[in-house]
């Protein structure tokens, strides 16, 4: 029996942070994101969350669903996900701009429409699961080496056994802080570090990033501009540590040159960035076709984009190092009931069907930005 989209909306929603992230990007203290809702004649109604954190964010990104998405979904069948995705691709590719959030967020919300219509979890039409839970990492920014050291050992107590640490200062300070960090926590906690494309150089990279390597670091992240991948294949041979890619892969395409040029041994791949739940398994599967391992991204979503990224998580067999999809323990209020679980340094992925979250009203009103 057809099922046809009646009505595509957005609207955009200001949530503050608990602890501001500070890196080389600059300062997040609030997250300016989108909720997009889609409705079908059979009554049924999908969710999805825009989610980006730099650039254009929420209220532009509403508004490309708005005017370019919407008016191209309406009569379609939601369960038709890929049909959906190609006539999103159409006509709004995805750019630098963040076009890709709002896709994503569509794409979450017919995911949500087609399981709660089969009565199934996402993960089930990705493939089903191959992992019970999702091993997490603790992202950490930029701070003083005791300040630093202390929030990775709270990470540690709360059950992470990986801590993730913003990394591009000048001089001596990203050292003392990972010199600090290994200290307060041990050889038993991995050490990853993420420069956000913060040196212009293989050369600069290296001679800022060797030192480091001496504490015994799990993954080095995109430590040169997105485009220069001859440059990191330079970097990677001549760093023992493993290179993860953030920057530089956010579309299919992206994985082939990455692959090509030899820039990478895992890739970090952003349900949000790589245009939603599909998109993204898809990119995993692109990746081990290649014989390269990933990790989940994250832009700090909150509950319901953490439970598309967790439907991924658990589907996709080469997820290989520890995600950073924590976002939900970043917010005082979400905007859902029940985000999805994070406990012992592990994020669960909800098993009701669909995103398997239910949207608080509540919170979408006392958050939405007029």
């Amino acid at each position: 029996m057809r099922m046809r989209i009646t009505e595509v909306t957005a609207v955009a929603v200001r949530v503050p942070r608990r602890v501001p992230m500070v890196a080389s990007q600059g300062a997040i203290s609030v997250s300016e994101f989108g909720v997009v809702r889609v409705d079908t004649d059979a009554g049924v109604v999908g969710w999805g969350e825009i989610a980006m954190s730099w650039g254009r964010v929420g209220r532009a990104l509403c508004g490309d669903v708005a005017r370019s998405l919407a008016p191209v979904l309406v009569g379609l069948d939601p369960r038709d996900v890929s049909a959906c995705a190609l006539a999103m691709q159409r006509i709004l590719h995805i750019t630098p701009d963040g076009a890709h959030a709002a896709r994503a967020a569509v794409e979450m919300a017919l995911l949500d429409i087609a399981g709660k219509a089969a009565g199934v979890p996402v993960y089930r039409l990705l493939g089903g699961r191959v992992r019970d839970r999702i091993p997490m990492a603790w992202p950490i920014p930029w701070g003083a080496p005791a300040d630093t050291a202390d929030a990775a050992s709270w990470a540690v107590e709360q059950g992470f056994r990986t801590v993730k640490l913003k990394v591009g200062r000048p001089g001596g300070a990203d050292r003392e802080a990972v010199a600090a960090v290994r200290s307060a926590v041990g050889d038993g906690v991995a050490i990853k570090v993420d420069a956000n494309m913060a040196y212009r150089s293989a050369g600069e990279a290296f001679a800022a990033l060797r030192p480091l390597e001496e504490f015994g670091l799990q993954l080095i992240e995109q430590p040169l501009p997105a485009r220069d991948l001859d440059e990191l294949a330079r970097l990677r041979d001549r760093l023992a540590t493993p290179l993860l890619l953030d920057e530089a892969c956010w579309e299919l395409r992206d994985i082939g040159e990455i692959v090509r040029r030899g820039a990478a041994d895992v890739l970090n791949v952003y349900v949000v960035e790589m245009g939603g739940p599909l998109q993204a398994w898809k990119a995993f599967a692109a990746a081990e076709s290649a014989g390269l391992t990933g990790l989940l991204g994250s832009q700090c979503e909150m509950g319901l984009a953490t439970a598309a990224c967790a439907h991924v998580g658990v589907a996709v067999p080469n997820l290989a190092y520890e995600s950073d999809v924590v976002g939900p323990l970043r917010y005082p209020r979400d905007i859902v009931l029940n985000p999805p679980r994070i406990e012992d340094g592990f994020l669960y992925a909800p098993d009701g069907p669909g995103l398997g979250v239910e949207i608080d009203e509540s919170a979408l009103d006392a958050l939405r930005i007029e």
